[in-house]
């Protein structure tokens, strides 16, 4: 069974626990939160680096095969509003905040 969450008809998660609690049921087996992890701290290290984009309304989708359930794939997406800047300071898209959210959040599920 697939569950939609969020923009587009699906539910809206409330607040922090209930986006934990999501989480861990979509992530449900050690491999997929370990493989959700290190992709997410990869893209953060990315987006500290780069100082060419600020993305407004930009999303992460996160996938893996059901069948499998040992890698989840996260890539960024929706660069609808992706404004170039000159330096890091003129990024006011809060993306690092959201990164950082989802980081402890994860890195705080059971195992």
């Amino acid at each position: 069974d697939f569950e939609r969450v969020g923009g587009m008809g699906g539910r809206e998660l409330q607040n922090e626990a209930e986006v934990a609690d999501f989480l861990c049921a979509f992530l449900h087996t050690s491999a997929l939160r370990d493989s959700a992890l290190s992709r997410l701290q990869d893209i953060a290290a990315w987006w500290k680096e780069q100082e060419q984009y600020a993305f407004y309304a930009s999303s992460l989708l996160l996938a893996y095969d059901t069948q499998k359930n040992t890698e989840c794939k996260i890539t960024m997406i929706d660069f609808t509003h992706a404004e170039q800047i000159s330096e890091k300071s003129q990024d006011l898209s809060g993306y690092d905040v959201g990164l950082d959210n989802l980081l402890r959040i994860i890195t705080g599920l059971a195992p």
